[in-house]
């Protein structure tokens, strides 16, 4: 028996980290011995959950502040769990879970799941002589945006960052981000729910051990962007102005990044591997108004350096730099192929930025700028032979080997006669 408990508790690891790393879209289940069956499914018809809209009163382009309406929203399940044909079985609670989960012997094994909260289905339990049901699911469960809004990629509810990514690749597909922000967007996500339900077990008056089953399903939350037709991008002019001189007249343009470049000559990577330090790379940038920039740094489409957020205003300083190192060293310890003698590797950086105007609480969308290719190339280093059959890198300050004593020559070195030809 204890042989049998311990290859179930092994057979449970083996499996939770197996399942840890599954996608979010996926669906299963899995049943203890007390619980018999679990059905979930998202009810309601079709609806939108979410309800996004422009709550600035700035309605220039860059001063949009996309928002959802509330930060809460409502959906209906249907739940029912069924506890073992055995009279002692009782139905104890069940629990909803926003990503999947796995059965660690006879408990929910969370591998990064958010627990939501209880949830009361519908469940059934043995008499003895007869099934009796308890009806549920007589209230739509309530999502907290600010509690799912920040969760591992996979399984968070963001709404208005798949806003931005949807306005970010109609904008790359050469489209107007004017009249998408302008018009109604509808779109929506997949993530899977889980609901988890227990039964215990009367074994003795001290003893009423609880087991637990699971249902996973996947469910699309809807979202709908109510659009603003009156978004510009028009500049405006400061009130009060248009009176003066031509000399008077200044924008107050929402925050704009205009350029951000890679510097014209780079700083490529020709020498050992690896180098003693990273190779320090500049980025130049430039733009108007007042704000915040994060910028990212990609190689190939993958990042490799992001900054801090960056105070601007253009009316201190219009053109400014920032310094970063690509991370070459730890690269070439990861990339054995990197590390070929006499290989030159290009490696095509972009600049990605989104900004932040003063005046606004929201992030734009990420943007690409600059791009430019690095080089790196490998090149053999000279080893010098040192006393100990020890060996010195070329460009080290060897030990002097010692030469012995030079014998000096008592004659002169005489020179051969000249052959004189007749």
């Amino acid at each position: 028996m204890r042989q049998s408990i311990l290859k179930s508790v092994q057979f449970g690891l083996i499996a939770s980290a197996l399942l840890a790393p599954t996608a979010a879209l996926s669906a299963g289940s899995g049943y203890s011995e007390y619980v018999s069956s679990i059905n979930f499914s998202r009810t309601g018809g079709i609806q939108y959950d979410i309800i996004l809209e422009n709550a600035s009163n700035n309605k220039h382009i860059n001063a949009v502040n996309i928002q959802p309406v509330s930060n809460h929203f409502d959906v209906m399940f249907d739940g029912a769990a069924k506890c073992q044909k055995d009279k002692k079985v009782d139905y104890y609670e069940s629990k909803l879970y926003l990503g999947n989960v796995s059965l660690f012997v006879d408990i929910i094994n969370e591998q990064g799941a958010r627990e939501l909260g209880s949830y009361n289905p519908t469940f059934r339990q043995w008499t003895g002589t007869k099934w009796v049901s308890e009806t549920g699911n007589f209230e739509p469960f309530t999502f907290n945006l600010s509690e799912v809004k920040n969760l591992s990629p996979n399984l968070r509810i963001d709404p208005v960052g798949e806003f931005n990514k949807m306005l970010a690749t109609h904008v790359s597909s050469g489209k107007s981000k004017l009249s998408f922000l302008q018009k109604e967007q509808f779109f929506d996500i997949t993530r899977p729910v889980t609901l988890a339900s227990a039964c215990n077990k009367y074994i003795n008056p001290g003893y009423v051990p609880r087991k637990w089953g699971y249902k996973t399903v996947n469910v699309t939350f809807n979202i709908r962007y109510k659009g603003d037709p009156e978004i510009t991008n028009k500049a405006q002019i400061k009130a009060g102005l248009l009176g003066g001189s031509q000399g008077e007249i200044t924008q107050n343009l929402p925050m704009q990044l205009s350029e951000a470049k890679f510097q014209p000559n780079m700083p490529h990577h020709i020498g050992k591997c690896a180098p003693d330090e990273d190779p320090v790379l500049r980025v130049n940038y430039k733009g108007n108004g007042k704000g915040k920039i994060q910028f990212m740094i990609e190689d190939n489409g993958s990042p490799v350096f992001s900054p801090n957020e960056i105070n601007y205003d253009s009316t201190q300083q219009i053109n400014r730099h920032f310094d970063f190192k690509y991370p070459l060293i730890a690269k070439l310890a990861h990339n054995a192929n990197w590390r070929q003698i006499n290989v030159t590797f290009n490696h095509p950086l972009t600049v990605r930025a989104k900004i932040k105007d003063h005046n606004s609480n929201t992030w734009g969308p990420w943007e690409n700028y600059g791009a430019a290719v690095w080089r790196h190339r490998c090149t053999p280093q000279l080893n010098i032979p040192t006393p100990g059959n020890g060996q010195k890198v070329f460009g080290q300050t060897p030990t002097k080997p010692s030469l012995g004593t030079i014998k000096k020559s008592l004659n002169p070195t005489q020179r051969p006669a000249r052959k004189i030809n007749n």
